[in-house]
């Protein structure tokens, strides 16, 4: 979990017939156009600082066929280890439940964050943009509650701190118990690819 590529607020939407909605997003840290594809709700470009509209608009639409194959295979292929489409519907209640959980422990805590997204990462249980967006795995819902809980406020703590400095453990025993060190090493025994259970 570590602090994730720094943002601007600067957004834009583009609004595709079949694709749906794609967010334009510039990034200080991007060097190329990319696209995320994580939901119908979820499709992103990342655009370098200055990087032309139009022609991010005219790159975007020229793949709105891979779009639309992306989100296929997304409602059709499941992450790793869960099938049927009860699961995906599992899948969106647990980061629905994650969404709340996330806004109630930051206001218990006093930060607040820009926004937040939850998809599914092969190797990252979450991370926070230099604009304060939280990036959240689903497979977090299905850990055991005390972990969850560490892994949502650890997030929330880069909002303050976006290392893992001395001071940023410090920040974050003062919500864990002091047992920030402790929670670390018991979620190394689980795999953020594959909900746990």
């Amino acid at each position: 979990m570590t602090a994730g590529a720094a943002e601007s607020a600067s957004a834009d939407v583009l609004h595709l017939p079949q694709a749906g909605r794609v967010q334009m997003v510039v990034s200080t840290r991007a060097r190329h156009l990319r696209l995320i594809v994580q939901s119908k709700k979820t499709i992103e470009a990342i655009l370098p600082v200055g990087y032309p509209r139009q022609k991010a608009v005219a790159f975007i639409q020229s793949k709105e066929k891979w779009i639309y194959k992306q989100l296929h295979k997304l409602q059709t292929c499941p992450p790793q280890g869960l099938v049927g489409s009860s699961d995906i519907e599992q899948l969106h209640k647990k980061a629905d439940f994650l969404a709340v959980r996330l806004a109630q422990l930051a206001q218990q805590i006093g930060l607040a964050y820009s926004g937040v997204r939850i998809g599914f990462q092969k190797t990252k249980w979450g991370s926070c943009s230099g604009q304060n967006r939280i990036h959240l795995n689903v497979a977090i819902a299905f850990l055991p509650a005390h972990l969850r809980d560490y892994v949502l406020l650890h997030e929330l703590v880069h909002i303050q701190i976006k290392n893992h400095s001395p001071r940023f453990w410090t920040a974050l025993d003062r919500h864990v118990d002091g047992q920030s060190r402790a929670l670390a090493k018991e979620l190394r025994r689980y795999r953020p690819a594959r909900p746990p259970g």
